[in-house]
């Protein structure tokens, strides 16, 4: 039960993490957000990659 409420709350938790990333690039950068969730992605991808 612990691990299934961890693993539920680490994918709701990543899920708002990229969003909140992606609402930082539409309002500074002023791309839609379809493009700001992509390039969050990315970033994620490329830290978490690299060993972050």
């Amino acid at each position: 039960m612990n691990a299934v409420s961890f693993a539920v709350m680490t994918v709701l938790v990543s899920g708002i993490s990229l969003y909140s990333m992606a609402l930082i690039f539409q309002v500074l950068v002023g791309w839609s957000m379809n493009i700001s969730i992509l390039v969050s992605a990315l970033v994620v991808l490329i830290y978490v990659g690299l060993g972050g």
